[in-house]
C-alpha cells in the first residue's frame, strides 16, 4: 500500500472542497432561473475576447415579453443560442458530477469523467454550426426580424479543447448573411463570421477574424 505523503490529505480535502463549490456554482449558473444572467455573461465574454472595453451596466437583459433580442449593449441587439452536444442533459450532468465529487476519496475519482476524449475542430466545422443555428433562428423569427438582430452563438460542446489554425475566407451561407451579424464565443476566442451594414462597430471591425483574448 502506498504511504501518503505529508500534507497529501490536506491538499485533497482542499481540492475536494473547491471541486464541490465549483460544481454547485455551475448548477446554479446553468439553472433556468439564471437565464438572463447567463446570457449577459455570454455577451460579456464575447466583448472581452474581442478586446472591447465595456462596463457591466451596459449589458442589459430584455424582458421575456419583449424578446428578441436577449441582450442589448450599445447598438448591439444580441440573440443568443447555445451549441450543445445532441441529447446532452447538462443539469443532470453537473448533479451527477457533484455526487461523484462528494463521494470521491482520491484525486482521480474527484475529477474523473468517463468517455473523455479531447477533440480539435476547424473553422469549417464552426461555420457549419453557425449556419445550422442561423437557419433555426430564421425559421423561428423570419428573415425581416433576423436582419435586425445580432446572432451570438455560445459554443459549449463537451471535449472540444482546441481550434485548428485557419481562415474565414470565402462567402458565408445565406443562413448566416440573413442576420445583421453572426459571431461565436469559443472559449477565449471570439469569431465573427459576418457583419452587415449597420452591425455594431465592435463586431464589424472583427468581421472574418478569430480574436484570441490575451
Amino acid at each position: 500500500m502506498r504511504r501518503a505523503e505529508p500534507g497529501e490529505g490536506t491538499r485533497f480535502a482542499k481540492a475536494k472542497a473547491r471541486r464541490i463549490a465549483d460544481l454547485q456554482a455551475s448548477i446554479a449558473f446553468f439553472s433556468a432561473g439564471n437565464k438572463a444572467a447567463r446570457e449577459r455573461w455570454v455577451i460579456r465574454e464575447l466583448l472581452r475576447n474581442l478586446g472591447t472595453r465595456h462596463s457591466l451596466s451596459e449589458l442589459v437583459s430584455v424582458p421575456p415579453r419583449d424578446e428578441p433580442p436577449d441582450v442589448v449593449v450599445r447598438s448591439g441587439r444580441f440573440e443568443i443560442k447555445e451549441e450543445l452536444d445532441n441529447n446532452r442533459q447538462r443539469h443532470r450532468e453537473f448533479k451527477q458530477a457533484l455526487e461523484r465529487a462528494k463521494a470521491a476519496t482520491t484525486m482521480q475519482g474527484l475529477f474523473r469523467r468517463s468517455g473523455y476524449s479531447p477533440i480539435t475542430v476547424g473553422l469549417p466545422d464552426l461555420v457549419f454550426c453557425a449556419q445550422r443555428q442561423g437557419g433555426l433562428g430564421l425559421h423561428k423569427y423570419g428573415a425581416r426580424l433576423a436582419a435586425s438582430l445580432d446572432l451570438a452563438i455560445y459554443y459549449n460542446r463537451l471535449d472540444v479543447m482546441e481550434l485548428r489554425p485557419g481562415s474565414l475566407a470565402g462567402s458565408m451561407p445565406s443562413e448566416i448573411t440573413a442576420w445583421r451579424s453572426v459571431s461565436m464565443l469559443f472559449g477565449r476566442r471570439a469569431i465573427v463570421f459576418y457583419a452587415a451594414r449597420g452591425a455594431p462597430r465592435f463586431i464589424a471591425l472583427a468581421q472574418g477574424k478569430v480574436k484570441l483574448r490575451s
